[in-house]
């Protein structure tokens, strides 16, 4: 009965020898996914790869977001200025026809275009900076630099 059960611990110690972290997982509690949701330390899935495979990851990851974030950023610029409120007033007399958007007034609807803004500037940069990190990732020609360029990464994110 114990041989059969064999083949389990010997798959784990091959993975032990050939990815080291990962004798060291763990499953966290509800405090710590809360804080490694701002913590990028989980995004590190470059571990026992070569230069060329990182360099490959990042540059799928980073296409990825600049995807998704020109998508949301075209809707959340979209949001931001459909959701303004227009008036237009006679200038020789007092009264004003304002329209707002989706039925909404006051103090939601500034609420509202606060965060469509907020979200549209967020997203912009999202892009850039994606763009802008393919565009490093392109130049770098060697492997030697995609392995000291991860290095700096892993380092500044701990």
């Amino acid at each position: 009965a114990a041989v059969t059960h064999l083949p389990c611990p010997i798959q784990q110690l091959q993975r032990r020898c050939n990815k080291p972290e990962t004798a060291q997982l763990s499953v966290p509690g509800w405090a710590t996914c809360l804080i490694r949701m701002v913590d990028f330390g989980w995004a590190d899935t470059s571990e026992a790869k070569d230069g060329h495979d990182m360099k490959e990851e990042l540059v799928h990851a980073n296409t990825s977001i600049a995807l998704v974030s020109t998508l949301t950023w075209a809707i959340a610029w979209e949001l931001f200025f459909s959701s303004s409120s227009q008036c237009f007033c006679h200038n020789a007399s007092t009264e004003c026809v304002c329209s707002t958007s989706w039925d909404m007034k006051g103090r939601p609807l500034s609420v509202f275009y606060s965060f469509a803004g907020i979200a549209s500037v967020s997203f912009m940069f999202s892009t850039v900076y994606s763009v802008l990190q393919n565009i490093m990732v392109f130049e770098m020609s060697d492997e030697r630099e995609v392995l000291e360029f991860f290095a700096l990464v892993k380092a500044d994110s701990q």
